[in-house]
């Protein structure tokens, strides 16, 4: 098991650093050309040479993977999930993500002496059918799209790409979309592999 994380760590650190080239342009009423895809995991480790593993499906097209071992499934934290945190943490990576799920007030973003508490700011996080009401607030505007971040679950694949424009056209710099529901939308990579995801990476590379 450590040696298939060591290959995880090492396939997603080349993953960001292929897709960390990508710019994201900002133009009138769109976040550009370019999302990330930031996907929360909340799954046990497994192999990313098998289709069927959420991990392939990762190690394919998420430019961030958020892994969560005390949230995960089970009722204890996942060793292997330790275990990788605590050797990934000493590269000193310092990339935080703030998880409101709805439009937070401003200072997390930028404080009055200038301090930048989080790098991230999850602005969104529900259903689609809450998504259809979601505006983004007046003060994003002055801000890098990269610095927001959307989560919509619950998504069916002919929904797919509309909400992806969607979450292009509300500065959202970083996306996950899944058709994975509650009571966990995270213990599951979106599926099928061959059609949604692709789609959904394919579209994050692309234009409003």
């Amino acid at each position: 098991m450590a040696t298939t994380l060591t290959k995880l760590a090492l396939a997603l650190t080349l993953v960001h650093a292929v897709c960390a080239s990508r710019q994201i342009l900002q133009t009138a009423g769109c976040a550009g050309v370019s999302q990330y895809i930031i996907a929360p995991s909340y799954v046990y480790p497994c192999s990313i040479t098998t289709p069927s593993c959420a991990w392939y499906s990762f190690s394919n097209g998420a430019d961030i993977v958020i892994i969560n071992p005390n949230s995960g499934p089970g009722k204890t934290a996942n060793s292997d999930y330790v275990n990788l945190d605590t050797t990934m943490s000493p590269t000193g990576q310092d990339y935080t993500i703030l998880n409101w799920g709805t439009n937070g007030p401003e200072c997390f973003l930028k404080t009055a002496s200038g301090n930048v508490p989080a790098d991230n700011f999850v602005t969104f996080e529900n259903s689609h059918a809450s998504y259809a009401s979601y505006a983004p607030a007046a003060y994003m505007a002055k801000y890098a799209p990269s610095r927001f971040y959307h989560i919509v679950y619950k998504v069916t694949q002919a929904n797919l790409i509309s909400t992806m424009t969607k979450s292009k056209k509300s500065r959202a710099g970083g996306v996950y979309i899944t058709n994975d529901v509650l009571p966990n939308p995270y213990d599951t990579a979106p599926t099928p592999f061959t059609s949604y995801w692709k789609a959904q990476v394919a579209k994050a590379a692309a234009s409003c």
